[in-house]
């Protein structure tokens, strides 16, 4: 490796490392094309002259290629090896490292023919830092024109304040296209062309517009499964929090806005014996329950003025089901026998409704104060809310024996908010965010009162900020304006814009876990359909006791004569 007049071999050694380790990640499969380069991180070799590739340990496709000072035929040489296996040297994620002396538009011309643009030049004379307009699809012409620019210079300064890349873009950059993902998000992310499209988008179009870069926002659910397709589809960079699941392969910019995310359950309340039968009472109970008062009352006021004999009573009905057969007999008490009945019968209902409704309850899962801290969610029975953060809390050690059927997918804080006052089995994960109205919703209903219980302190607090794929050109410059818009407070301007009051949400009822002492009524209606029921029984045995066939008998006889 040659000394050049501004760079020394060990300053250029640094500068290698230095933009190895700014674009690649703990996962990148580098493939190097010299021996007379040390990089830090650990490298394949390819022996571009005779067409092989050694010292390769994975089996993965390289994503990173240091390419070093190749002479014209050396270039034939190592296209001719890499053009033999298309699939593994041009690929989406397929990044270039050129290190030259004289800059040759030729790379990208070859390069351009496989759709491989992310291409970096460092000029081992200068150490100045060249390189193609990064943005993918919709700026290939721009690409075609083997323009490149510089971005940056790699020398003792920059090396010393870790800056290799200036505040500024190409002013040829200028009226050019960017692709733009976001994952949709109340007030942050709201939607595109809204007036009020959310504080995130609109501040990113701010510094877009004042840098005269078009934009396109794309809407997607950004998770561990699709980051990787969306550097594959060619996106700029997307917007959302520095809770990644592929945190090696991002940067980030400084964070605009603070959020933090609490646990949120039904507030616990005390609650009265009397009170909580009147909640376990269904409507059909209630209204069983008054047709049996109706047909007590209409039965004691028979009593007195009704007093014609008939033979319909409980006895009989026992007699069709069990024997077949019906057994007249005379009673002067049809009333008595009627009052007992209503109230055997409906008792019965009511008793039964009512059991069944608290099995309802007793199967759920009912709480009081037994759900205070974090812990206790992953040891209760609850299932656990998800709107958004689902991959974050499934590779944290508290949940890792945490059963991926707890887990329940809401498309909204409406949903996770139905399920908790429906089924009461449920906590839910949202974010107490910066805006008064939010937290102020969620924490009171109609009446002033608070219906959801926050846990202390809060779960985590993710960071908003934009992300981008390591050695991105555009981060310095972008985290730079960011820095202003913080500095003079255009963002907290911005903030305080959707200061508003948001949607309404449905109220939770308390809820109590379940005691002996709310099982008196049960038993109350128990003992009274047991003691009815012996009623019956005994005077139906009386009646039956004084009845005389021979009597019976000789009456209708007489009759039919």
């Amino acid at each position: 490796m040659k000394i050049s007049s501004l760079l020394f071999n060990l300053t250029l050694t640094r500068c290698i490392n230095f933009i190895v380790n700014k674009y690649t990640s703990p996962s990148d499969f580098i493939i190097l094309t010299s021996d007379r380069t040390d990089v830090d991180v650990p490298v394949a070799r390819i022996d571009f002259r005779k067409g092989k590739i050694i010292d390769i340990e994975s089996k993965s496709k390289p994503t990173f290629f240091i390419v070093e000072n190749m002479k014209d035929s050396d270039i034939f040489s190592y296209w001719a090896t890499v053009t033999r296996f298309p699939r593994m040297f041009f690929h989406p994620r397929a990044r270039y490292l050129f290190i030259e002396e004289d800059f040759s538009p030729f790379y990208l011309r070859l390069f351009s023919r496989f759709n491989v643009y992310n291409s970096i030049f460092l000029n081992s004379k200068t150490g100045n830092i060249y390189t193609s307009f990064p943005f993918m699809n919709t700026n290939r012409k721009l690409r075609r024109n083997n323009a490149v620019h510089r971005i940056g210079k790699c020398d003792e300064t920059s090396l010393l304040h870790d800056n290799l890349y200036p505040s500024k873009l190409p002013k040829d950059w200028q009226n050019q296209a960017m692709r733009i993902i976001f994952m949709r998000s109340e007030i942050y992310t709201k939607c595109v062309n809204c007036p009020r499209p959310g504080i995130e988008i609109e501040i990113i179009t701010l510094i877009l517009n004042q840098l005269k870069i078009f934009y396109h926002f794309y809407e997607s659910q950004m998770n561990n499964e699709n980051i990787l397709l969306i550097e594959h589809r060619g996106y700029d960079f997307f917007i959302g929090t520095a809770l990644s699941e592929n945190t090696n392969l991002l940067e980030y910019t400084r964070s605009y806005v603070d959020d933090y995310m609490s646990w949120f359950v039904p507030m616990p309340k005390k609650l009265e014996r009397w009170r909580y039968i009147l909640l376990v009472f269904t409507p059909t109970t209630w209204i069983l329950g008054f047709l049996s008062f109706v047909a007590i009352v209409s039965a004691f006021i028979l009593v007195k003025t009704y007093k014609k004999p008939a033979y319909l009573n409980v006895t009989q009905f026992i007699s069709v089901i069990f024997v077949g057969r019906i057994k007249r007999y005379r009673t002067e008490n049809i009333p008595q026998e009627f009052l007992i009945l209503c109230m055997v019968f409906l008792s019965f209902m009511v008793y039964n409704l009512f059991c069944s409704r608290l099995t309802f309850l007793l199967n759920g899962v009912n709480f009081s104060n037994s759900v205070n801290s974090f812990e206790d969610i992953v040891k209760s029975n609850l299932k656990i809310g998800i709107v958004t953060y689902e991959n974050y809390l499934e590779k944290m050690k508290d949940f890792e024996n945490f059963p991926k059927n707890r887990f329940e997918q809401c498309d909204d804080l409406d949903e996770c908010l139905r399920g908790a006052k429906t089924y009461k089995d449920i906590v839910f994960l949202f974010a107490c965010r910066p805006i008064r109205a939010s937290k102020h919703m969620i924490m009171e209903n109609e009446t002033g009162l608070p219906f959801l219980k926050e846990l202390k302190p809060y779960f985590f607090n993710p960071k908003f900020v934009v992300k981008f794929f390591k050695g991105h050109p555009f981060l310095p410059v972008l985290d730079r304006k960011l820095q202003y818009l913080i500095e003079f407070g255009i963002t907290d301007k911005i903030i305080k814009n959707y200061d508003v009051p948001p949607w309404e949400l449905p109220v939770l009822e308390p809820t109590q876990s379940l005691k002996m002492e709310h099982m008196v009524a049960p038993f109350i209606i128990l003992g009274v359909r047991i003691l009815m029921s012996l009623l019956a029984f005994s005077f139906e045995m009386r009646q039956f006791m004084n009845f005389n066939p021979k009597v019976w008998f000789s009456r209708n006889r007489s009759r039919q004569i």
